[in-house]
């Protein structure tokens, strides 16, 4: 079934991309610019809605076109509630059939993370959902403190708590991130997420991705792809509907060049 969870994607021995794309949508024509960018390509994906949309317009003004859009693709597509920091708004996803919730807790104390995530992996869990939490920055000098053996008995540690699927990191404000880390983490993480990316050097993210990145976040460069279409169809005097025929297809070109680095870890010029 085209619909799915991002486990049952990254878990398929023969169809699991290097890393998986999980592209954050706020517009119709850039949930179909990313669809149309998989099936050209054949290759599965993410489709994400952040919580900001759920309190500006509603989350079932674009959950809705994405859940049966997803059903219908010819590709398996997961659609997925990323940095919700309510457990409300994670209810409000199961209940519309979201595939994928992410609890973001970075913001709080490892505690109370814990604590909230385990209750947003136990509701997704009965509705047969996959659970994204985070832990913030990866760096090892913040994550360290927090469990007296290390970043990665911490990392561990958090997974055996709160039974999520998929543990995210986001990328420091420095960009500095080390590839060693990221090995070690995917020894005790299968799932290991990467937010972010956009901080990263030049050639960076193709190291984390053969480290042990599964899955990479990309909301940067797909609102900048939608925006320059845009402005293209300004500068062109189109009317309303050309201008964003113009910024669908530049979201799709940029989806489709994406999807192709994630699968073959070129992934020099991927922002997150």
């Amino acid at each position: 079934m085209p619909l799915t969870t991002p486990t049952a994607i990254l878990r398929d021995p023969n169809g699991a991309p290097a890393a998986l794309a999980s592209f954050t949508v706020s517009r119709l024509g850039m949930l179909l610019g990313v669809l149309e960018a998989a099936e050209a390509e054949a290759m599965p994906l993410v489709v994400a809605l952040e919580e900001q949309q759920a309190q500006a317009v509603g989350l079932a003004a674009l959950a809705l076109p994405a859940l049966e859009m997803a059903r219908r693709a010819r590709v398996p597509v997961a659609v997925h509630l990323n940095h919700a920091r309510r457990l409300e708004t994670v209810m409000a996803a199961l209940d519309l059939g979201f595939t994928s919730v992410m609890f973001d807790g970075s913001a709080l104390v490892p505690a109370d993370n814990a604590a909230f995530t385990r209750r947003a992996a136990q509701m997704a869990h009965r509705a047969g959902v996959d659970v994204e939490a985070e832990l913030g920055p990866l760096d090892e000098a913040v994550l360290a403190p927090a469990h007296p053996e290390g970043a990665v008995a911490f990392a561990a540690h958090f997974l055996r708590e709160t039974g999520a699927d998929m543990l995210a990191f986001s990328v420091p404000g420095n960009g500095g991130v080390d590839p060693g880390l990221v090995h070690r983490l995917a020894g005790v993480v299968p799932l290991l997420v990467l937010h972010g990316a956009s901080r990263l050097p030049s050639g960076r993210l193709n190291a984390l991705v053969a480290s042990g990145v599964r899955k990479v976040n990309v909301h940067t460069t797909l609102r900048r792809a939608f925006l320059e279409g845009l402005e293209q169809g300004v500068a062109a005097g189109d009317e309303l509907e050309g201008m964003f025929a113009r910024a669908q297809d530049k979201v799709r070109t940029t989806a489709a060049r994406i999807l192709r680095a994630l699968a073959r870890v070129e992934c020099d010029d991927v922002d997150g």
